[in-house]
């Protein structure tokens, strides 16, 4: 089910499409057919898995997909770049499984409620491979381009955080796990710059990690 195309889209070696398989990121080749063999796999119905928003949009042969795992190893969300997108519709290009669902009653009011895969977790893809070295440097890297990249390259101190709330409590959470040094890498662009100074100067930093 596999499906190379939108990775060799970003650009992607074939070298770094392989070794994306292997971490299972990629994108798939069938949307219907994948939808049949999980509604199969899990024994659940087409319409359980759209409420819990694992639906097209995020799983559709457009789409780089990244499973999104916890420290200790196991699969909580999933993350994904639409390649078929326009770079200037962020919004839509970028998707992620979030803690919050959001839905369209018939009188067309939005309707929100916590997304029960992903109640009580921290979404920060690489944190299963981090871990193992949370003695080391950490680098934070803001999308999951970077990350790919980076553990392509044998590089699994890092850390995306596109999928967290940036606030203090991210940090703690990081101090929590043994984490003692992190070291911010954000993209130089305007929002990520923005995103430095915004951490720095409102001290939304704990002192000691960085």
């Amino acid at each position: 089910l596999f499906n190379d195309a939108p990775m060799k889209l970003r650009g992607w070696s074939e070298k770094e499409c392989e070794t994306s398989r292997k971490n299972g990121i990629g994108g798939i080749k069938n949307t219907e057919l994948f939808f049949k063999k999980l509604e199969s796999f899990l024994n659940i119905s087409k319409k359980d898995l759209d409420s819990y928003c694992i639906n097209e949009i995020l799983f559709n042969e457009h789409t780089i997909i990244m499973p999104i795992k916890s420290p200790s190893g196991s699969i909580i969300s999933f993350q994904g770049r639409n390649m078929s997108i326009n770079k200037t519709d962020k919004d839509a290009r970028f998707y992620i499984l979030s803690k919050e669902i959001k839905t369209v009653s018939d009188t067309g009011e939005i309707i929100k409620r916590e997304n029960p895969i992903t109640k009580n977790v921290h979404l920060l893809p690489g944190i299963h491979k981090a871990i193992e070295n949370r003695y080391q440097r950490l680098d934070l890297v803001e999308g999951m381009g970077s990350l790919i990249c980076l553990n392509n390259n044998n590089h699994y101190n890092v850390i995306s955080v596109m999928s967290a709330t940036f606030n203090i409590e991210i940090f703690q959470y990081l101090q929590s796990l043994g984490f003692t040094h992190i070291n911010l890498v954000m993209d130089t662009d305007e929002a990520g710059l923005k995103k430095i100074h915004d951490l720095i100067m409102n001290k939304k930093l704990p002192h000691d990690l960085y």
